[in-house]
């Protein structure tokens, strides 16, 4: 019989919250989490196997070109499926991991987002009327 490998998606371990940057246009498919969950200012951690955009738009901000290299050249390997992460990757924020793996200037409050599609934004808009 054939082994069936099932992947579980990293969810269930301490219970986090995974969010997903997902732009076809771009080649971009990243997975990540947030080291402190109840803090959309934390560093986040981008997860192994994760898809960087292969290039950078023209108006890509100048500070971020050097980072952006420094991770493609450590620690992506090309894949048939394009910049493939090789290792957890930990970004001091969460702009920060949207800018570097999408290679353009974007708002990662609302690009990141979670298994339901609600982004980070929301997600903490929601807590903060919750805790009120």
């Amino acid at each position: 019989a054939a082994k069936q490998i099932m992947v579980q998606p990293k969810e269930e371990k301490d219970d986090r919250t995974i969010y997903h940057l997902s732009l076809k246009a771009r080649g971009c498919e990243c997975r990540m989490y947030l080291a402190d969950p109840d803090n959309e200012k934390s560093e986040c951690i981008v997860l192994t196997g994760s898809i960087l955009s292969s290039s950078e738009t023209p108006s890509y901000p100048e500070g971020y070109k050097s980072p952006r290299q420094e991770v493609i050249q450590k620690f992506c390997e090309q894949t048939t499926k394009g910049l493939q992460l090789k290792a957890d990757y930990n970004f001091s924020s969460i702009n920060m991991a949207a800018t570097i793996c999408s290679g353009m200037s974007i708002n990662a409050r609302t690009a990141w987002k979670d298994e339901n599609d609600k982004t980070i934004k929301e997600m903490f808009e929601d807590i903060k009327i919750t805790k009120i």
